[in-house]
């Protein structure tokens, strides 16, 4: 028998455990809080540089020029067949609104010589909507006819 008046309670004396870590908790959460957010601004940022990258070396005007050159009895006859187009070895681009012009130096070769090739594409960022302006072929200092001296094709996406 206990003559303690209230059983539920702790004996007298007894001091209740301190909650620790209140100020911790903050601070950590506060840190995984900006970690995820700065995960999420450098993943986007990586994104949008990475789809700007596509749309300058993976639109349908250069690719359609490129398969151009590869494809040219001209080009053919100049360098010997097959040719070969490497990565573009200059780059200039002017903005006008949301419309881009991007003019490529890119460089071919085959088994007889190889030479340097001007391809002009007006466009929008992130969209198919691409023109070829204009593609010109020289080797050594002349320069090569692309079917009647260069092409007019329009490429559009859906």
């Amino acid at each position: 028998m206990s003559f303690d008046p209230n059983q539920n309670q702790p004996p007298m004396g007894h001091v209740p455990p301190k909650k620790s870590g209140g100020a911790l908790k903050w601070i950590l959460g506060g840190l995984g809080c900006f970690g995820l957010i700065t995960a999420l601004c450098l993943g986007g940022f990586g994104y949008f540089g990475y789809r700007a990258f596509q749309d300058i070396t993976g639109n349908p005007a250069y690719l359609e020029a490129r398969a151009t050159l590869e494809s040219s009895p001209e080009i053919g006859e100049a360098v010997g067949n097959p040719v070969s187009v490497g990565e573009p070895t200059g780059l200039n681009q002017s903005q006008n609104g949301q419309r881009i012009t991007i003019v490529y130096d890119v460089p071919f070769s085959g088994p007889d010589g190889a030479g340097m090739a001007k391809i002009e594409v007006e466009g929008q960022m992130m969209t198919t909507d691409w023109n070829l302006e204009s593609l010109s072929a020289e080797v050594d200092g002349k320069d090569i006819p692309l079917g009647g001296g260069g092409l007019d094709v329009n490429i559009e996406g859906e």
